[in-house]
């Protein structure tokens, strides 16, 4: 792979290409899930549409896995970050029309795929999103809040997203008994963004629980997801625990180094101003060599003895 430095800078033709990277897998997995939820819909006693939403949240976190890397050989990290940001806004511009109708399903049903593609992005190319170098550098100049942000957000996305498909679930006319609940009020979907957060964390309090092999099945898959992340950002978090310390003594260490430099700089400059005016020294030195020796009075009395004693027996 050339290095980013020598590729050109990302152009429009090419946004369009990528875009197409993306979607054209997308739609032809899309029509690949509706074909494969006719089969599977009826073991899963839900609706043929819902089947094949609940298929495509586990076929678009593959191809994510897929596509992204596949990006980032064949462009630089600002290629790249410009192709994501863009992939996104076009899903949500597709998603404008319902929107303006009122109908928000399109767009919650495709929280599940942003969630599956920032997921994708943070394990094949965290460079993509500001997170570089060696894993142990994670915690120096902010990235770790990079890192929570993006963990807050996948965890968000998927909760909003599950949510959104257990709630469809539960009002889907094929099976409208797919969970079971502990209080006679109709849930609505809040009550199942709940019931995501609970999934997502593993806990499980039983006030809600799937009946339907849909039901289970999708659970089955939250569960699976929720794990890997969580298990995969404790990680990092346990961590930068281990590292905390280390990363303390070594700030100490180079402060103390730069303190010795900062030392050892000032005695060199001490040094040369010493020499510097050894120098002058010398030099001042042999300029007085270079002038004539006054003559002091006693010299001149003793060079000449006459002087004095013709000086004082002259009359006036």
């Amino acid at each position: 792979m050339a290095e980013d430095g020598f590729k050109k800078d990302i152009s429009v033709l090419k946004l369009i290409n990528y875009n197409l990277i993306f979607f054209i897998p997308l739609i032809l997995l899309y029509i690949l899930a509706h074909f494969v939820s006719g089969l599977i819909a009826p073991g899963l006693e839900v609706s043929t549409s819902l089947a094949t939403q609940i298929i495509m949240a586990f076929l678009t976190l593959i191809a994510f896995f897929v596509l992204i890397p596949f990006l980032r050989i064949r462009e630089s990290i600002k290629g790249v970050r410009f192709a994501l940001f863009n992939f996104v806004i076009m899903g949500f511009v597709i998603t404008i029309p319902s929107l303006i109708k009122g109908n928000y399903g399109i767009l919650m049903s495709a929280l599940v795929w942003l969630a599956n593609f920032l997921f994708a992005t943070f394990i094949n190319c965290p460079d993509v999103i500001g997170i570089t170098g060696d894993p142990e550098d994670w915690f120096k100049h902010k990235v770790q809040i990079m890192i929570f942000l993006i963990y807050l957000s996948i965890v968000l996305l998927y909760v909003m997203g599950f949510g959104w498909l257990y709630y469809q679930m539960a009002n889907d006319p094929i099976h409208q008994n797919a969970f079971s609940y502990d209080s006679v009020e109709k849930p609505t979907y809040f009550t199942f963004t709940y019931y995501s957060i609970v999934t997502m964390a593993t806990v499980g309090y039983g006030d809600i629980t799937p009946v339907s092999n849909g039901a289970r099945f999708l659970i089955a898959i939250h569960i699976i997801l929720g794990m890997i992340i969580n298990v995969l950002f404790i990680a990092i978090l346990l961590m930068y625990i281990s590292h905390s310390q280390n990363l303390i003594d070594r700030r100490f260490e180079q402060r103390i180094v730069k303190e010795e430099k900062k030392i050892e700089d000032e005695e060199k400059k001490l040094e040369s101003t010493e020499n510097k005016l050894v120098r002058e020294e010398d030099k001042l030195q042999n300029i007085e060599r270079t002038f004539p020796r006054k003559t002091e009075f006693s010299e001149y009395r003793t060079k000449y003895p006459n002087y004095m004693n013709g000086y004082n027996n002259r009359n006036y």
